[in-house]
């Protein structure tokens, strides 16, 4: 006991130790922080203006807020700050709306006649009646035998309000809902099962009741309910792709209101609960069910749907009007043949694209409300930079041109550094791309429990001045 309470007392002197001689190394230096910057492609003046904060940290305890001014002459400053407690940034609230999948359970019931079964758990149960203790056995089952449509379940996210559902509308898979209102979605959005889909089902019978049961996709085709939500001020607007795994288009027929996108009102009192209405559930913009489902997001003043598609091809930006739910525009942005998209960026003046073909194009959004195409151009030495949609890109646009800042990723797309890049592009294409290694990166060892990093939310951001 006293060589354990020993060893404890000493890990936490090293650990507490560590981080105090990391603070003192560096409190000297503390608002040092320099950034080098290397040219890599284009014209150093096109960068003149733009400002980069860095956010980046050590263990949560040391912390550093650096703003760079780009241009002929750079300018850094550094915020440092010390905390000997861990600190962490909570990310803002953001409610998911709600999501629909295509949910089948499975599993065994020995405790009901199987005649009183459904779905899955009958074939299950199928196997396990012709087994003798000890056997086991692997089967391919088509799900058409035991489902005519799929079972929907999922959850509602909304402010003040939460529920989950399983396909097997049972109560044990219900909550925040009535059970009537689960099976008004599900008899709402029912999908014919694929005749084509099947599942490999096993089941290894022990002693008793004892057994091991398990299940895995085939090489059949297969359908995956994905929904794309847009939460509004008091109703929740969403859609779904329309497509199997191998693109096969799905028997929408069903659906009372046919596809679309649908809306499902809510309702938030005084004291900020929220109620749903599933009766009240509707399409309100009808889609064609041969459309890609791209992106589906809501604009900042929340009176406007955007929705990116693909259509023959070709990707576009619908404009969609709440109040009316008219199409207000329908802007074609680019061919994506032999192409897709790796990132979605949607500010609130502009939108871009990036594509897996090492192209960027940006829609603007002018003072009247009106959204047009600035340009389609190619990333050139900057795929690089913006290397398979990295979520931590910061983007801004001043009219003329679009700054892309990013961290320094490694060649599988991972980045643990405090440095970043700064791309411009205008209607001609890459007019400056440049690295910017910090100090930060080289102080502490290359060991990745030595390294500073940036923090966890929002450690980016780029405008310009």
């Amino acid at each position: 006991m006293k060589k354990s309470t020993f060893l404890f007392v000493l890990l936490l002197i090293l650990g507490v130790g560590g981080i105090c001689y990391i603070h003192t190394t560096v409190n000297a230096q503390k608002d040092k922080v320099t950034l080098t910057e290397t040219v890599l492609a284009g014209d150093p003046s096109a960068v003149e203006g733009v400002m980069v904060e860095v956010k980046t940290h050590y263990d949560n305890h040391l912390f550093w807020n650096t703003t760079y001014k780009a241009g002929s002459k750079p300018i850094t400053e550094t915020e440092y700050t010390f905390s000997a407690q861990s600190l962490y940034e909570e990310r803002p609230t953001e409610y998911r709306g709600i999501c629909l999948e295509s949910y089948m359970e499975y599993g065994i019931d020995l405790t009901e006649d199987i005649s009183e079964l459904s779905g899955l758990t009958v074939a299950y149960r199928e196997i396990y009646d012709a087994l003798e203790p000890g056997e086991e056995m692997s089967k391919i089952v088509y799900i058409k035998d035991y489902y005519d449509f799929y079972p929907i379940g999922g959850y509602i996210e909304l402010p003040g309000f939460r529920a989950n559902f399983g396909g097997e509308n049972t109560l044990s898979t219900v909550s925040g809902l009535e059970l009537y209102e689960v099976e008004q979605l599900q008899e709402y959005f029912k999908i014919p099962v694929l005749k084509e889909q099947t599942r490999e089902i096993s089941i290894q019978k022990g002693t008793g009741n004892s057994m091991g049961i398990g299940g895995s996709s085939t090489e059949s085709d297969e359908y995956y309910m994905c929904t794309y939500n847009a939460v509004g001020k008091d109703a929740c607007y969403f859609t779904f792709d329309t497509h199997s795994y191998e693109g096969k288009v799905m028997d929408m027929s069903y659906i009372p209101d046919g596809y679309g996108i649908y809306s499902l009102p809510y309702d938030t009192d005084e004291t900020g609960d929220t109620s749903v209405d599933i009766e009240q559930l509707s399409m309100v913009y009808p889609l064609d069910t041969d459309v890609w489902i791209l992106d589906f997001q809501i604009n900042t003043e929340k009176d406007k749907l955007l929705l990116t598609t693909q259509e023959n091809d070709i990707l576009y930006f619908t404009v969609i009007g709440i109040e009316n739910m008219e199409t207000l525009q329908k802007l074609e942005i680019v061919e994506l043949k032999d192409t897709f998209i790796m990132q979605f960026a949607n500010y609130e003046d502009f939108f871009a694209w990036t594509f897996a073909d090492d192209r960027i194009a940006l829609v603007s959004l002018d003072e009247a409300g009106e959204y047009q195409l600035e340009f389609v151009v190619e990333t050139d030495l900057s795929h690089q930079m913006l290397y398979y949609g990295n979520t931590e890109n910061a983007m801004d646009w001043n009219g003329e041109q679009l700054v892309v800042a990013s961290f320094i990723m490694d060649e599988y797309g991972y980045y643990d550094t405090c440095g970043f890049h700064i791309s411009v592009f205008d209607k001609k294409g890459l007019a400056y791309c440049g690295q910017y290694t910090s100090s930060l990166d080289t102080a502490y060892g290359k060991r990745y429990s030595s390294r500073c990093m940036p923090v966890d939310y929002a450690p980016l951001s780029v405008s310009w001045e």
